[in-house]
């Protein structure tokens, strides 16, 4: 189904390929000179009804009076549909042993492609046929309406026919974020249909959009293949954030001369390697956490900030200028009693607090390295330093009555 994006959110997409419900809107039906309610819930001549009511897969309809000399019986559908299956069963209602031909079966807004409908002329039900006996033509090409022609060849003045269609939507997806996890696409259809794709998977590291093929296996109700487009929007794009990211080596490390930017509404996890003459630019709403094996090497630039999705990317100053900004940072910020860093010393971890909430927190190594990049409202936060080198950090705090607080933790 077309999910939609809401600012900072991420809605997964998922494919779409199931049957088309019979509803008071949806599937109309008339024949020469009359209308069948496909909704009827009564009994009687030209009511189309569920057969299996649990089973919207399937409906069917006593025919209209059949007369001669001939009618014809089209179904139209609200969008474009694969039939899979139309059958027609002689049910020889009560003493009437009728016999019916059928030409003219033809399936609207489509050309259809070889070997994909079945559009078998001059099928007869004779007066011997057996009761329920099962004739039936196909059409795996995607149609509006489905026409058949038939006629009563025994002069019957009063005959009837069921008839059963069985029908699929075609396959749909919304528009997919850049680098989202995309959802699979399925081997299984409705009615047990199986076959492959291919593309086998979608693959949302390509902005634009790419058609994905389904080949259904031999000898099934879909004949021929069908396609859908998949569009995933570039990078970047405001209101299409995946929420969160994992970076790692040597999958997500950054070459010298690319610049590699990227945000979430939630969280970014890296381990990666920026190397020497490349950008990193990371922002996300809540945490940004730069693990054991992260390495942002000598000549890189990279800068990692709080903030949401905004589609913009903008890379730090020289590493000696934010090592002077944050040097006077330290120097001009006083550092208030009623922050509290403890143990400091520390060797696993350390705990903040403050009488006020906390808003934000950042870690930073003395060589102007973030460690960590926190969003939160609380009154204190415990900050793992499992994978932090033995040494002094700058902890910046960011309160809920607007102080700017730094202080310094040691790490043994």
């Amino acid at each position: 189904m077309a999910g939609s994006f809401h600012s900072e959110l991420y809605s997964q997409e998922q494919i779409i390929w199931d049957n088309v419900p019979v509803n008071t809107t949806g599937i109309t039906a008339t024949y020469s000179g009359g209308t069948l309610n496909v909704m009827a819930t009564g009994t009687g001549l030209n009511m189309v009804f569920y057969s299996i009511p649990a089973n919207p897969t399937v409906f069917q309809t006593t025919g209209a009076w059949n007369n001669a000399p001939s009618k014809d019986l089209t179904f139209t559908f609200p969008e474009k549909v694969i039939i899979t299956r139309f059958r027609v069963y002689d049910i020889n209602y009560g003493t009437w042993n009728d016999s019916f031909s059928f030409s003219n079966i033809t399936f609207g807004g489509v050309t259809a492609s070889a070997g994909c409908c079945a559009t078998t002329s001059g099928v007869t039900v004779s007066a011997g046929t057996p009761p329920n006996t099962d004739v039936h033509w196909l059409c795996s090409n995607a149609v509006d309406n489905f026409t058949i022609n038939y006629a009563n060849t025994n002069g019957t003045t009063h005959a009837y026919l069921f008839y059963t269609m069985e029908i699929l939507r075609l396959p749909s997806i919304g528009t997919l974020c850049y680098n989202s996890i995309p959802p699979t696409l399925p081997t299984t259809l409705g009615n047990n249909i199986q076959g492959s794709w291919s593309p086998a998977t979608i693959d949302t590291s390509v902005a634009g959009t790419t058609q994905y093929v389904f080949t259904p296996n031999g000898g099934q109700t879909i004949q021929c293949p069908i396609a859908i487009d998949v569009t995933v929007l570039p990078s970047g794009q405001q209101n299409c954030c995946v929420p969160d990211i994992t970076l790692t080596s040597p999958t997500d490390d950054v070459a010298s001369g690319n610049q590699d930017n990227r945000e979430t509404s939630n969280t970014i996890t890296a381990h990666n390697t920026i190397n020497s003459g490349a950008v990193g630019v990371y922002h996300a709403k809540r945490t940004i956490t730069l693990k054991k094996g992260f390495y942002s090497a000598n000549g890189s630039r990279f800068r990692g900030y709080i903030q949401g999705c905004t589609g913009t990317f903008v890379g730090r100053e020289s590493p000696t200028a934010e090592t002077t900004d944050l040097k006077k940072l330290i120097t001009d910020t006083p550092v208030t009693e009623k922050l509290l860093l403890y143990p400091n010393p520390a060797t696993q971890k350390a705990t903040i607090e403050y009488q006020q909430p906390i808003r934000n927190i950042r870690v930073t190594s003395i060589d102007g390295k973030t460690m960590l990049l926190k969003e939160l409202d609380a009154n204190s936060y415990e900050i793992d330093l499992a994978n932090y080198k033995n040494g002094m950090y700058i902890v910046t705090v960011q309160t809920g009555d607007g102080r700017t607080i730094t202080s310094k933790l040691f790490k043994k």
